[in-house]
This record gives C-alpha cells, sequence and structure tokens, in this order.
C-alpha cells in the first residue's frame, strides 16, 4: 500500500508546475523565509522581555512601539 501511495503522490507532484524556475530563485526563497524568521523571533524575545517598571501608561507604549 505504501508504494501505491508513493507513487500516486509522486505522479501528483509532478503534473505540478514550480513555484520557482532557477535553484538560485529556491535558494534566495529559503533565505528570505529563514531570515524573517530569525527576525520575528527576535522581536518576540524583545516583547517578552519588557518591563514596565515605574512607567506611566503612555511611556510604555512608546516603548513598545520602538520595539515593535
Amino acid at each position: 500500500m505504501a508504494k501505491v501511495w508513493k507513487d500516486n503522490l509522486l505522479n501528483e507532484l509532478s503534473k505540478r508546475e514550480s513555484e520557482v524556475k532557477t535553484v538560485e530563485e529556491l535558494s534566495s526563497k529559503m533565505r528570505n523565509k529563514f531570515e524573517e524568521t530569525v527576525e520575528e523571533k527576535k522581536k518576540i524575545e524583545q516583547l517578552r522581555t519588557i518591563e514596565q517598571e515605574k512607567r506611566t501608561c503612555d511611556k510604555y507604549v512608546q516603548v513598545f512601539k520602538k520595539m515593535v
């Protein structure tokens, strides 16, 4: 059954049109995607480490907006 599933899947995949035309385009898309992920993780970590301390709400929001 696994072989039939594999053959059907490979047949279906071979009929699809590729989203990229060259290896360089694929590499570029992958690099951009992973770079975005790293940047998102940095932003999330910054947000997690914010402390309100004795700031007013307005000051706290200003700090928050600078980080985002």
